[in-house]
C-alpha cells in the first residue's frame, strides 16, 4: 500500500506541474496579435553542433547536456559531472561563446545547471559625415541556473536567467525563465518533450521596452537501433510557426553523422566525434540572408 501511496502521490505531482505549466505558457503564445519584434533575441541562438547540426529539433531528447537551451529537463537523468563549450563563429567579427556545466547533487534529489554565453561584435563609432573615429564593442551575456527533477512518470526542469546587453554605450537587462517537461515511458514507442522558454521581464532601450523571444516548443523523437529520429514544431511570439527535422546516424563505433531541415529553408549537418570521457561536434548551418555558420562544441564527463 505505502508503494501505491507513493506512486499516486508522484502521479499527482507531476500533472499539477503539468497543469501549471500549461496555464501560464500556452495562453500568452496563443494570442495571435502579439506580432511584435522582440528583443534580447541572444536567447534564441543554438549554440551547441550536436542542436544546431539537428536543426534544433531536441526537445524530446533526454540526457542530453546540449538540449539544455531548449528543455530544462533534458538534464535530470545526467550523471556525473558534465561540462562543454561552444564557439560559434558568425559574420564580421562577431563571435559567440557558450559555457555549460551540470552535476547531480544528492540533497536536492536533482540536477544543476550553469549555462553562460556571451557575443561580442567590434562597431566604430561614426560622426555626422559618416567618417569612423573610435572603435568600440558590443556585447550580450546570459548567466542562468536550471533545476531539474525525476518527478515519474515525468521528468521535470526549469532555468532562471539573467541577460545583460551593451550597445554602443548603452546598457539594458532583463530576467527571462525557461520551463520543460520530459515524457519517456517504456510502453511508448518515442519520447514527448515541451517547453516554454524566455518568459520574463521587458529589456529597454532608450525608454523603449520590448518583450523577450519567448516560445511555446512541442517534440518527439525515436530510436531505430543506430538511427535517431526527431521532430519540433515551434510556436514563437511573433506569431510565427517553425518545423524542425533532425537525424542522428551512429554510423560506426564513437562516431555520429547529423543532419536537419526547418520550415525557415535552413538545412545544416554535422559530425560527433567521442572517445571516453571526452566527445567533439561540428555544425554547418546554411543561413538565407547572412553567411553561413560554423559551430564547434567540447564536451567533457568525468
Amino acid at each position: 500500500m505505502k508503494i501505491i501511496k507513493s506512486v499516486i502521490k508522484w502521479l499527482v505531482a507531476g500533472e499539477l506541474l503539468f497543469a501549471i505549466f500549461c496555464g501560464i505558457a500556452i495562453p500568452p503564445l496563443l494570442a495571435a496579435s502579439d506580432t511584435g519584434i522582440s528583443a534580447g533575441l541572444l536567447l534564441r541562438i543554438s549554440p551547441s553542433a550536436k542542436t544546431s547540426a539537428m536543426a534544433e529539433a531536441v526537445t524530446s531528447l533526454s540526457e542530453n547536456l546540449a538540449s539544455l537551451d531548449f528543455n530544462p529537463a533534458a538534464i535530470s537523468n545526467l550523471p556525473d559531472y558534465n561540462f562543454s563549450f561552444s564557439h560559434i563563429e558568425y559574420f564580421e567579427d562577431v563571435n559567440f561563446e557558450d559555457m555549460k556545466f551540470s552535476t547531480y547533487i544528492q540533497k536536492i534529489r536533482g540536477n544543476i545547471g550553469l549555462t553562460l554565453k556571451y557575443l561580442s561584435s567590434k562597431d566604430v563609432e561614426r560622426d555626422e559625415r559618416g567618417i569612423g573615429r573610435d572603435e568600440f564593442l558590443n556585447s550580450d551575456t546570459v548567466i542562468g541556473i536550471s533545476y531539474a527533477r525525476k518527478i515519474y512518470p515525468l521528468n521535470t526542469g526549469i532555468t532562471v536567467k539573467y541577460l545583460n546587453e551593451n550597445l554602443a554605450g548603452e546598457k539594458a537587462s532583463a530576467f527571462a525563465a525557461d520551463a520543460g517537461l520530459l515524457y519517456s515511458d517504456y510502453k511508448l514507442p518515442f519520447e514527448i518533450g515541451v517547453s516554454a522558454r524566455n518568459f520574463g521581464t521587458k529589456i529597454s532601450f532608450g525608454g523603449d521596452k520590448d518583450k523577450l523571444p519567448s516560445e511555446l516548443r512541442l517534440g518527439m523523437s525515436r530510436t531505430f537501433d543506430k538511427l535517431l529520429l526527431s521532430a519540433d514544431v515551434v510556436r514563437q511570439r511573433e506569431n510565427i510557426f517553425i518545423g524542425n527535422l533532425g537525424i542522428e546516424l551512429n554510423a560506426v563505433k564513437n562516431f555520429k553523422l547529423r543532419t536537419g531541415y526547418t520550415t525557415m529553408q535552413n538545412y545544416s549537418f554535422g559530425v560527433g566525434f567521442s572517445a571516453k570521457i571526452i566527445s567533439i561536434d561540428y555544425s554547418f548551418t546554411s543561413h538565407e540572408k547572412l553567411t553561413n555558420i560554423h559551430r564547434f562544441t567540447l564536451n567533457c564527463k568525468f
